[in-house]
């Protein structure tokens, strides 16, 4: 099986990560607490980022993503979608 992705490639947060931030906005009761939720989801759906490495460990690949922003996350490659 070869790596889902390949360094240099452009990502953005899969469907799967964003789940949470959509449900919480979703479920929100209040008018204020609903936009709060709304603009948390938004600034994460709006994060990009590019692939410095995709290796085998373990238990299966991680990847290292460093988004626009400059901060780099180590996770699942579930977590990430290439861009289109």
């Amino acid at each position: 099986m070869s790596a889902p992705f390949q360094p240099g490639q452009r990502v953005k947060p899969s469907e799967y990560s964003l789940r949470p931030a959509r449900d919480s906005w979703l479920r929100a009761g209040s008018s204020q607490l609903k936009t709060a939720y709304l603009n948390e989801y938004e600034k994460r759906k709006a994060t990009m980022g590019t692939v410095v490495s995709c290796e085998k460990g373990k238990y299966g690949y991680g990847v290292q993503v460093k988004t626009d922003a400059g901060a780099v996350h180590g996770s699942m490659p579930d977590l990430w979608e290439v861009i289109a």
